[in-house]
């Protein structure tokens, strides 16, 4: 079904936001929209709903507040006959996290695939954009780390900052948790698996992340390395001081 002209729809959503959106749904417009996002054309509100089994007054009022949240659009459906033209809904976001996180493993993938073809040390390339990924990341993500002065760090106890450390990790989908000694921090899933297996130049990517993470975040007090999968399930982050030595951050 071809669409003949746009209507009403949101300007385009930077996919964080959509997802933030997306969570503050009830379940029938959670419901709506993930129709709405497998049929993958725009759809009338009779068709909606009956699809979903409520009445049509109350689609359209389902409807309306997925346009208001900018999650959906409304698209005129061109004209087949006489009488008024019809218009149809088509979701405009990721209905969840899946499409987004499936795109970035994707994309980590390849680029891992595309090393070992261009480049003479794919290891050490791979570290480099592990480092330029956290540089692009802390002062987002981490914002006080960004804008503190040096002097703040001169006695830095990186304990109390770990927990925080761990939520940032977290909400990379590693699922990190700090240690019981408070000198590593464990990661208990991974963002990059596909049927069991992460490339290990996506392991390195992750180690130089890591790595500058935990050096900026420390004003350069503090080292720290991934090693992957110390258990079958488990990687973990080990830290020491800028001497060498096995440090309590």
């Amino acid at each position: 079904m071809s669409v003949q002209s746009h209507e009403d729809g949101p300007s385009v959503l930077p996919v964080a936001d959509a997802l933030r959106r997306v969570a503050r749904l009830s379940p029938a417009q959670r419901t709506m929209l993930t129709r709405l996002g497998e049929a993958g054309e725009p759809v009338t509100v009779a068709t909606i709903a009956t699809d979903v089994g409520v009445r049509a007054s109350t689609a359209r009022e389902t409807l309306d507040g997925l346009l208001a949240s900018g999650l959906i659009r409304r698209e005129r459906m061109p004209i087949t006959g006489p009488g008024r033209p019809s218009f149809g809904y088509v979701a405009a976001a990721p209905t969840g996290i899946e499409g987004p996180m499936g795109m970035f493993v994707g994309l980590v993938t390849a680029t891992a695939d595309t090393l070992r073809d261009a480049v003479p040390d794919p290891v050490e390339t791979a570290g480099a954009i592990g480092e330029a990924w956290a540089d692009q990341m802390v002062g987002g993500a981490l914002p006080d780390h960004a804008t503190h002065p040096d002097q703040a760090y001169a006695d830095l106890d990186l304990g109390e900052h770990l927990d925080k450390i761990a939520y940032f990790f977290t909400a990379l989908g590693f699922g990190a948790s700090v240690g019981d000694t408070r000198q590593d921090i464990c990661l208990r899933s991974c963002p990059f698996l596909r049927d069991g297996v992460v490339d290990p130049l996506v392991c390195q990517m992750h180690r130089g992340m890591t790595r500058r993470v935990i050096d900026r975040t420390s004003r350069g007090r503090v080292q720290a390395d991934l090693r992957p999968w110390v258990t079958p399930d488990t990687c973990l982050v080990e830290f020491t001081d800028a001497d060498g030595e096995s440090t309590t951050p």
